[in-house]
């Protein structure tokens, strides 16, 4: 009696044949030139839609690069105030300009600037008066001494590459005869430059409650500064060696520049750093007066009460002129500076 095959089973062992068979044609056609002709128009019809629904328009990338500046810039930049404009008058970059601020030490822009227009030979040796009202604690000093024999363009030097509080008064009181006949110096100075929202009471910027100024005011007077070229020269020297004469002894004082642009720390990429100023007391913060030189037009940016001035003003800068650059910055601001009045 032979055995019958179940019916489940044969129907399986008939439907595996099936597909083996199709598969068999599939691969048959798919070979075949007018199988060719008939799906390549389709084929290419979806791909071109998967583009369609992939592909980001130019202007879209723009946008989106630009809200990446955007976001690296607001996240970065801050600071109280800012001003940024050309030589010819144009505002780049404006943020409460006209809020009064303390200067700290940017002021010894106008001290340096006084000492020029009061001073006809700048290596002539000057006799340094009593001296007040510059020794505060971590205040940065010279150590001159009443008698001391010094010319004006070594304690300018001093004022400008270090921040020496004793050498701002040195010559607030060679120029003025006193620290007050200076300060009306001062702010009779800052009136003829417009800057009307200023009150200086000091030479040197260490904390008075009536000592202040703008980021706009501040921008004036380092417009005025820049045109002095014995200044400007003085500002981007990378070190000097002061000579004081103490009674029959030669003091020699080897000092560097403190500013982070001279020293190579911070830089903005397309950009020349052709002059400035630093300041800082806790309460001023962080301050920074700077010029710069791009296609032989030079910019002019003011940064008031910031954490670290040097590194707003790349940031601040960098976000017009090397874009491309922001990216390299932290979101968290480091403070580079150190903490002292100067």
């Amino acid at each position: 009696m032979k055995r019958r095959i179940h019916f489940p089973i044969a129907a399986i062992i008939l439907l595996l044949f099936v597909v083996a068979l199709i598969g068999v044609g599939v691969f048959w056609l798919k070979e075949d030139p007018l199988w060719t002709a008939v799906m390549a128009p389709a084929k290419l019809a979806s791909s071109a839609l998967q583009t369609a629904e992939n592909e980001i328009s130019a202007p879209q990338i723009d946008a989106a690069i630009e809200k990446n500046y955007e976001d690296n810039f607001k996240t970065s930049f801050q600071t109280e105030a800012a001003y940024v404009v050309d030589e010819i008058g144009r505002v780049l970059f404006a943020q409460n300009e006209h809020e009064r601020l303390y200067p700290a030490s940017t002021t010894k822009l106008m001290t340096a600037y006084l000492a020029m227009q009061h001073t006809e030979d700048l290596d002539a040796l000057i006799t340094v008066a009593e001296l007040t009202g510059c020794y505060e604690e971590d205040s940065i000093l010279l150590y001159l001494e009443e008698g001391d024999q010094i010319s004006m363009r070594d304690l300018i030097t001093a004022l400008l590459l270090y921040s020496y509080n004793d050498a701002a008064t040195a010559i607030a009181m060679e120029v003025g005869g006193s620290l007050e006949n200076f300060a009306a110096l001062m702010n009779e100075q800052a009136k003829e430059l417009g800057a009307l929202d200023t009150h200086f009471v000091t030479p040197h910027g260490l904390h008075d409650e009536n000592h202040y100024t703008t980021a706009y005011d501040l921008n004036l007077i380092l417009q005025a500064v820049y045109q002095e070229e014995v200044l400007t020269r003085i500002m981007l020297m990378e070190s000097a060696t002061i000579q004081i004469l103490r009674g029959e002894e030669q003091l020699t004082q080897e000092i560097e520049n403190a500013s982070f642009f001279v020293r190579g720390l911070y830089e903005v990429p397309t950009m020349e750093y052709v002059a400035g100023k630093t300041g800082y007391t806790s309460k001023a913060q962080s301050c920074l007066a700077s010029a710069f030189s791009l296609n032989d037009r030079i910019y002019f940016s003011t940064i008031m009460k910031s954490e670290d001035a040097s590194y707003m003003t790349a940031i601040l800068l960098d976000y017009y002129f090397a874009p491309e650059a922001l990216p390299k910055f932290s979101k968290t601001i480091p403070l580079m500076r150190e903490l002292s009045a100067a």
